[in-house]
């Protein structure tokens, strides 16, 4: 598994963690429709079970491969500790989304996750900082017409 998905499937674990203890905060319906926490409720444990899901499948074709594997091919398919260099990618992508998801509280939602995702996609993935803005305006512009244009869910 690469590093990129090990960020990946750790963050969007927190988030929906994160977004799992708030929904059950609100109201899961209301009087003739859905309650404000029923897309986030029911969008977080989705997410948990997918992370789940990929994590079980990653482990069970490493175990796969370590049985029909040679014994001396089989060394080279453990599941060891990423090297000390990726344990500080890794930790330092953890930081920055830690800190990201502080700064939703102070500076809003959109603002912070644009933030968050041009530096996880430059620093981090690689990308250039013309495309990492982008892509991440894209995403912003994305989430606000879907949760406050379409479903009229504010994003404060």
């Amino acid at each position: 598994m690469k590093m990129s998905e090990i960020i990946l499937l750790a963050g969007l674990t927190v988030f929906s963690l994160i977004l799992l203890g708030s929904s059950l905060e609100m109201p899961y319906s209301a009087e003739e429709t859905f309650g404000p926490g029923f897309l986030p409720l029911n969008l977080s444990v989705a997410l948990l079970i997918l992370v789940g899901i990929t994590v079980l499948r990653v482990v069970l074709a490493a175990r796969r491969a370590r049985q029909h594997a040679s014994p001396a091919e089989a060394e080279g398919t453990n599941l060891a500790p990423p090297a000390a260099g990726r344990t500080g990618v890794l930790l330092a992508a953890m930081g920055t989304v830690g800190i990201g998801i502080l700064a939703m509280r102070y500076v809003g939602v959109l603002p912070a996750l644009a933030v968050l995702l041009t530096v996880i996609s430059w620093r981090f993935a690689g990308h250039s900082p013309v495309r990492s803005a982008r892509v991440s305006a894209i995403t912003v512009l994305a989430i606000y017409g879907i949760f406050k244009l379409w479903l009229g869910i504010p994003l404060v």
